[in-house]
């Protein structure tokens, strides 16, 4: 909503306020119950629009044809000088602009097209992300080059690549913008987040992404207003902001957003911010095996503050202090969820499936334990005597399991609990 109107001051320059999102939830646990409301006003517009587009895409055909009809009346005229002179006097029509906003499936040269004649302001927004992260653009032969193409249009531009066979006008494509948001579920996430290719070229560092515990067990069942003031207010705001002209060059493909500069003291919270960061990257620091996002946690905190400060005042000139304060927080929240998930790289599944028999075994209300019990009612995906044989052994070493003598019976491990 905001991000064709404005752009942001940050440490290192003038940015964006695109932001890129990750969201990991399993199936049912509502992601496309919360993406439908989300989105409906900027929906409500297309389909608005959409009506009024064919009417005028027909009359701009009507147009065209006579002017090329004209064109090649006076390219076949004698006299050269007045030929000439009608020729640049004769303008061309200009094509309307395709209502798209919202692409839920679209590849780097799809949205290159989009750019040719359509809304220079998108999203990217999946609510079943398998559709882009496992798709055309992740294979291992198109990978390095996709994860380069999103990591420029996150810093506002994309160049046209001129292809034997492609559709797409070559070129830099400059006063776009887009912002991507993919809803995904854990299995394709562990893959995604797992590619050190995707990583090494920068793709992750610029997402914020959350990846919350599951809510599955707590959901007991409540009667609530489905119109709630909060979400009628949200849903007429944004609205309002999508109604809203952005500033464009003569051609209306091109936008021209406005600095968002920072007010002095949220520019003096943004340093300390980003010094605090730049100190916890050392070798020995607590962001050390995430510094790639701790890096970019100063700037990706500015395009927070200018969303929140454009969300509540459209012609903001300032970001203010308190947006920034809340900006670096959220920010600081998507940098712990970076080092929760990609901080833990280094260990082994063994020790991930240990840890997951550990909790099992904890929760349980008994002192000893047997394979045979974990085996019958334990994790399912543990389930099967091969597996638990290792991980019982790595639990014994870590003295959390302490072996029962027991002659003649099963094997019996006491539960060493803290």
């Amino acid at each position: 909503a905001v991000q064709a109107h404005a752009d942001v001051e940050t440490l290192g320059g003038r940015s964006p306020t695109s932001l890129f999102l990750l969201s990991v939830a399993r199936s049912g646990e509502r992601k496309s119950a919360c993406f439908a409301p989300a989105v409906a006003p900027i929906q409500r517009i297309e389909e608005e629009e959409i009506e009024g587009y064919a009417r005028r895409l027909r009359r701009y055909e009507d147009a065209h044809a006579i002017w090329e009809a004209d064109r090649k009346r006076l390219i076949a005229g004698s006299d050269v000088i007045e030929r000439d002179v009608d020729l640049e006097a004769l303008e061309e029509p200009t094509a309307p602009l395709c209502p798209h906003r919202i692409f839920e499936d679209v590849t780097f040269e799809g949205l290159l097209r989009s750019f040719a004649d359509g809304q220079p302001s998108v999203a990217i927004f999946a609510d079943e992300g398998a559709q882009i992260l496992g798709g055309y653009a992740m294979r291992s032969e198109n990978k390095a080059k996709s994860d380069g193409d999103v990591s420029k249009l996150w810093s506002g531009s994309a160049q046209g690549r001129a292809c034997a066979g492609s559709a797409v006008p070559t070129g830099k494509y400059i006063g776009r913008r887009v912002r991507c948001h993919l809803m995904v579920q854990p299995r394709i996430a562990e893959q995604a987040t797992g590619d050190v290719e995707i990583r090494d070229q920068g793709f992750w560092a610029r997402c914020l992404i959350a990846w919350p515990e599951t809510s599955f067990g707590t959901r007991l069942h409540k009667t609530h207003d489905r119109t709630a003031p909060a979400l009628e207010a949200y849903d007429r705001h944004l609205e309002a902001l999508f109604r809203c002209a952005p500033p464009t060059a003569a051609d209306a493909r091109i936008l021209r957003p406005r600095l968002l500069s920072l007010s002095p003291a949220a520019k003096e919270h943004l340093i300390a911010y980003h010094d605090a960061a730049e100190r916890e990257i050392a070798p020995d620091g607590r962001l050390a095996e995430v510094a790639d996002f701790a890096s970019k946690s100063a700037e990706q905190a500015a395009r927070i503050a200018a969303v929140l400060t454009l969300y509540e005042n459209p012609d903001a000139t300032l970001v203010t202090p308190e947006a920034m304060e809340n900006a670096t927080g959220l920010a600081d929240w998507y940098l712990f969820e970076a080092e929760r998930i990609f901080g833990t790289r280094a260990v082994s599944p063994l020790t991930k499936d240990a840890e997951k028999l550990l909790g099992w075994i904890l929760k349980r209300n008994a002192q000893t334990i047997t394979i045979h019990e974990a085996n019958h009612c334990g994790p399912k995906p543990l389930r099967a005597v091969a597996t638990l044989d290792p991980l019982f052994a790595l639990l014994e070493r870590l003295n959390w399991l302490l072996p029962i003598p027991s002659p003649g019976r099963k094997a019996t491990w006491w539960i060493n609990r803290p």
